[in-house]
């Protein structure tokens, strides 16, 4: 009797731990800061389609065709940088990404950025890329 208690017990045991073990990894997903800093490249490719297209269509007003000239060259500047953080690997990321809380912002930062630029919401879009520039300690 004993004998099968003890049994009872420790596979119950054994039970517990591993479903333990299984609602841990079903938790929430910390955010991939590659995954964020791809998205980020693509969100610069974004905006710097829409950079251009504005400054077709205003290709009449040099002002404002030079203020959007030097946003893209900004834009540009700060792609090619994370896209060598992006190939510099690990290392960087790890940089990049020092703060607890950094990929998590860093990810809804993007996510709204990109937003933003799909809704063709220039000025907004830039001033989220200066936070992000803020966030990635750019600035």
């Amino acid at each position: 009797m004993r004998s099968t208690m003890k049994n009872s017990k420790s596979g119950s045991s054994k039970n517990l731990v591993s479903a333990h073990s299984r609602a841990g990894r079903r938790g929430p997903q910390r955010p991939d800061p590659l995954m964020a800093l791809r998205m980020l490249a693509q969100t610069y490719e974004q905006i710097g389609d829409r950079l251009l297209d504005r400054m077709h269509d205003c290709a009449g007003n040099p002002h404002l065709t030079r203020s959007l000239s030097q946003h893209l060259d900004w834009l540009g500047s700060r792609a090619q940088v994370i896209n060598s953080f992006i190939a510099a690997g690990d290392g960087a990321l790890t940089y990049l990404c020092a703060a607890t809380e950094a990929p998590e912002r860093l990810t809804s930062l993007v996510q709204l950025t990109a937003h933003n630029a799909a809704a063709d919401r220039l000025p907004v879009a830039l001033f989220l890329m200066e936070k992000i520039d803020e966030e990635l300690r750019l600035a």
